[in-house]
């Protein structure tokens, strides 16, 4: 909760929807049945983010995501972390070049202490937090969706791995 934002937000009534029983019906059973979609959606990512992880763990400069088995991901995106020590290409150079083969990717993630807005407001400089600052400078999602292939996902691998 930001107090300076909260000032700025003035919830309006005419938002507020009043629904009768039958539309209630009407709404909520298709709801349970798209909710119902969203399993066999992530059911789908997680193949491909098992596939995606057993064919890259053999890169050396390129961490994929770890987890316990206890844990559920929903697989939202794919996001490596790239080193750049070891790796041919700084993180940038390498999204431009999966970019010419027709791969978009996008940083993984972004350090939201290193956005202006809260690094001015609160005196907050990137270092402060090196873990955040390393996921915002290093990581990168490569493409994992839906609507995706399997020749699709292979070509991906087989563009990392001609690095």
């Amino acid at each position: 909760y930001d107090p300076y934002v909260a000032q700025y937000i003035q919830p309006k009534k005419e938002y507020k929807v009043k629904l009768k029983d039958a539309d209630k019906d009407f709404v909520f059973d298709a709801t349970k049945a798209d909710m119902q979609k969203f399993d066999k959606f992530i059911d789908e990512r997680a193949k491909w983010a098992e596939f995606y992880t057993d064919e890259l763990k053999e890169i050396d400069w390129i961490q994929v995501p770890s987890f316990t088995n206890d844990y559920s991901h929903g697989w939202q995106s794919f996001v490596t972390l790239i080193d750049e020590e070891k790796a041919p290409f700084s993180r940038n150079e390498l999204m431009e070049k999966l970019q010419e083969m027709g791969i978009s990717t996008r940083p993984g993630t972004h350090a939201v202490h290193m956005l202006n807005f809260y690094a001015q407001k609160y005196d907050i400089k990137p270092e402060d937090y090196p873990g955040a600052q390393i996921a915002n400078d290093y990581s990168m999602a490569i493409p994992l969706h839906n609507r995706m292939v399997k020749e699709d996902y292979e070509y991906v691998v087989n563009a990392l791995k001609s690095f």
